[in-house]
């Protein structure tokens, strides 16, 4: 299950400093445009999820 501080050092840390893909048939390496290309995929989607889960642990009412 994906957490908070997961999804956030993702956003924050990982990403930027993405270099690879790893796969199961060996790594891409990332170039400028790649590494942007990614970035902007799954960031949208990071912050969808975060989101997600911070909504779902309000408490009601609030």
């Amino acid at each position: 299950m994906e957490t908070t501080f997961a999804l956030s050092y993702a956003i924050s840390k990982q990403l930027a400093a993405a270099t690879t893909v790893t796969t199961g048939y060996g790594d891409i390496p990332l170039d400028d445009e790649m590494r942007a290309a990614l970035d902007a995929a799954l960031r949208t989607i990071l912050k969808r999820r975060l989101n997600q889960i911070i909504v779902n642990i309000q408490p009601q009412g609030a």
